[in-house]
């Protein structure tokens, strides 16, 4: 999965693996319409950061962004993969828990500057989605917390 490269402070990531992973993941659920398979919405996202130009850490986290919220996988399970601890640390910070107020949930996400950068593209991604008005007012909201 992950194996040093020539400079010891950086890793290479299979994103293959990942992306892998993460299918798997999500097989079977669909976004509101009912029809699209959510995965597709992780590889939008994916594609948001890979054509931004951040890193494969920032891919990395993309790819696995609504993972922990939104299946059954852990932070665990991403450890057994061979998944860094600091893109692991992203993914907590941008797991949105059930009944979690926005505002402490956006405090986290805007600590941290991966989950920041990849959660831009996320609420990017879902403003193409047609979202409800009461989505959109969110997303407006969670964009002005993290510029401010």
């Amino acid at each position: 999965m992950y194996e040093p490269n020539t400079h010891p402070d950086r890793i290479t990531i299979d994103l293959d693996i990942i992306t892998d992973f993460v299918k798997k993941a999500h097989a079977g659920q669909t976004r509101r319409d009912g029809i699209t398979p959510y995965f597709d919405h992780v590889m939008s996202v994916f594609a948001r950061v890979a054509n931004a130009g951040l890193s494969e850490a920032h891919q990395a986290v993309a790819l696995i962004h609504d993972t922990l919220e939104d299946t059954n996988t852990t932070s665990d399970d991403l450890r057994r993969l061979g998944v860094p601890e600091d893109i692991i640390e992203s993914v907590i910070a941008i797991s949105h828990y059930d009944n979690e107020p926005n505002v402490v949930y956006w405090a986290r996400v805007k600590d941290n500057k991966m989950a920041r950068e990849v959660k831009h593209h996320d609420i990017m991604d879902n403003l193409q989605d047609n979202p409800t008005p009461r989505q959109q007012e969110k997303y407006a909201k969670a964009l002005a917390f993290f510029a401010a």
